[in-house]
């Protein structure tokens, strides 16, 4: 018996090559195209897929009800729920803030292309802030919409701590000058006919020699002190520290003089305690300048100046609270631009020394001579010792103002 053996690779080979030629042959262009654009759009969708489940925001899918047609891992994350629970959701109900309107994805058209902060509520029905984007998806089959959501808890706690620091005083806590002419002019705002409005500016009595003899460490300790007792004294009145020993408050609807001279006196007897600090018990008291609006003044900015008048004054005549006076305004102003003067005239010609001899009346001779200071003003001429030097005791000026004098 004998066999024949045939090659048929070859051959099966070429014939499967023809079916293909022709099979392609027969396909026309057109079709060969899609073919090849749906193996792209596969690739991008599988992309675009990866891209939004690896987002760290929250991505939405919504349709023109306004209800969820997929959420990525971030949103699960985001609203402590399932995949599930969020497709059956409404954005409405995770953002209480997108009200339903009638008209189907009227509120989303409006909300398109912009950026808006909304409270979104989790599922165990805790509320937190969010950022929220909205896009409308071009497809003329059904409208539908992109959602991105961003939790801005910690941007908002950071934007809060910024103004808090903006508003109030690093130490003490209290509000700080610019809260302080904020409020001030909201209580001058709501101030009706025949209401009146109080300033207080309070400036403490015997602080310099705590902040010279013991330091600024200790100064502080008693001024956190301070604006503890006064804030205890005054209640829910509006109670500001400036700087330094100077503290501020507004009494709004101030029921008259009466009223401000018992919180005067409050103020004063808050301190009748020594503050302890640094081992030592510090014996501080306060004077109190009092302007009122309408009576003293039309704004904010004059109502602190005419309590800043009053201030001086009160402590001038160390008593425990004075009003505003206009009779003594010239004055007062006066002496306040003393000081910057004073300032700027130490180690000139305008301050001179006049020699008084000391004289033994037992010998008749002269053993010593006292140094008198004499300033003579370019504006005012001589200006007494009497007033001057208060002013540089009762600011920097008195320490360098000696130095001046020891060395001439």
């Amino acid at each position: 018996e004998q066999r024949i053996a045939l090659e048929v690779a070859p051959a099966l080979l070429i014939v499967g090559a023809c079916f293909l030629v022709a099979t392609f042959r027969a396909l026309d262009y057109e079709t060969v195209r899609a073919f090849a654009y749906s193996l792209g759009l596969r690739r991008k969708e599988a992309l675009l897929g990866s891209i939004v489940e690896s987002s760290t925001d929250c991505i939405l899918s919504l349709d023109a009800e306004g209800r969820i047609r997929m959420a990525n891992h971030a949103a699960e994350r985001l609203f402590a729920c399932d995949s599930d629970t969020l497709r059956a959701a409404k954005l409405a109900e995770l953002a209480p803030g997108f009200v339903e309107v009638q008209r189907p994805g009227a509120a989303l058209d409006a909300l398109s292309g912009s950026v808006v902060e909304e409270q979104a509520r989790r599922a165990d029905g805790l509320v937190f802030p969010v950022e929220v984007s909205v896009s409308r998806v071009a497809l003329a089959e059904e409208p539908l919409y992109t959602v991105i959501m961003r939790d801005v808890t910690q941007r908002k706690a950071h934007e809060r701590r910024l103004q808090h620091q903006a508003t109030h005083d690093s130490l003490t806590g209290l509000p700080n000058r610019t809260a302080l002419e904020t409020a001030l002019e909201a209580a001058i705002a709501r101030a009706g006919s025949g209401q009146t409005v109080a300033l207080l500016m309070l400036d403490l009595c015997r602080f310099k020699e705590v902040n010279d003899t013991l330091g600024h460490h200790i100064g502080d300790q008693a001024l956190c002190e301070v604006a503890r007792r006064f804030q205890a004294a005054i209640g829910e009145s509006f109670l500001a520290r400036l700087g330094g020993d100077e503290f501020t408050i507004v009494l709004a609807n101030a029921a008259g003089r009466e009223q401000v001279l018992g919180l005067a006196h409050c103020l004063n007897e808050s301190l009748r305690t020594p503050i302890h600090a640094g081992g030592v018990g510090l014996d501080l008291g306060v004077s109190v300048g009092v302007a009122l609006y309408p009576e003293h003044a039309s704004d904010a900015a004059q109502l602190l100046k005419h309590a800043d008048v009053a201030m001086y004054v009160c402590k001038r005549r160390g008593s425990d609270c004075e009003f505003y006076d206009a009779g003594g305004d010239g004055n007062s102003v006066r002496r306040l631009a003393m000081v910057g003067e004073l300032r700027q005239a130490i180690g000139t010609e305008q301050l001179t020394l006049h020699y008084q001899p000391q004289i033994n009346l037992k010998s008749g001779r002269a053993e010593s001579v006292e140094a008198l200071l004499r300033w003579h003003h370019p504006q005012y001429g001589p200006v007494s010792p009497a007033e001057f030097i208060e002013i540089a005791e009762s600011t920097d000026l008195i320490r360098p103002l000696t130095a001046w004098s020891i060395e001439r």
